[in-house]
């Protein structure tokens, strides 16, 4: 299980040719949402046999995720069979560096297979509890009653830094609730700030 890629919004300054854009974002509006700061690490998977970075081929190899798959070597008993759990891994330096860090580990989705459902943010919150690691930061959790305040809200944050110190990179919107795995392109998007660097295998 995968993550699945993350629309950017119309109005997101950061997509890349190959990025793809929503041509919606109307589910958003009028709906409990949660904004979320986007932090420029590595997408790193745990479930209660296996840790994977962004490809899923299996578990990283890269030296930087050592202290990634001993951390999961001491949680995993915790994780439920059916249950993804996504974080942003920090340990290493991409794009921006970050100084104020909570830990290298911050949680923002989690996937239920024999559901196929994204967890509510309640429960992710409480999974965060469980294993002992903290969600991205959330900067925002209410409900917005048009287009135009959501992008005003958006861009607003943009103006700050990192809730951990330096440039922040952007932020993600989603659902409050769960929601089905086939309308996770309509329950989570993304705003990237212009000129992010897109690193590779080799930053």
């Amino acid at each position: 299980m995968k993550y699945p890629r993350t629309l950017h919004f119309t109005f997101s300054p950061g997509a890349s040719s190959d990025d793809k854009i929503t041509d919606s974002n109307l589910h958003l509006i009028n709906k409990k949402i949660i904004i979320t700061e986007k932090l420029d690490g590595s997408n790193f998977c745990m479930t209660n046999t296996d840790c994977f970075a962004r490809s899923h081929n299996g578990p990283p190899t890269h030296q930087s995720f050592d202290l990634a798959k001993q951390r999961h070597a001491i949680c995993k008993h915790k994780i439920p069979d059916n249950m993804f759990i996504f974080m942003e891994y920090c340990f290493a330096k991409h794009s921006i560096y970050y100084a104020n860090l909570r830990s290298y580990f911050n949680i923002f989705g989690i996937y239920d297979s024999c559901t196929e459902t994204w967890l509510s943010w309640d429960e992710l919150e409480l999974w965060s509890d469980e294993i002992e690691e903290p969600t991205v930061p959330v900067l925002f959790r209410g409900t917005i009653s048009s287009e135009f305040e959501l992008q005003s809200l958006i861009e607003s944050f943009m103006n700050d830094t990192s809730v951990y110190g330096n440039t922040r990179e952007g932020v993600v919107v989603r659902i409050q609730d769960d929601f089905n795995k086939l309308d996770f392109s309509s329950c989570v998007m993304k705003y990237v700030r212009s000129d992010h660097v897109q690193t590779s295998v080799h930053w």
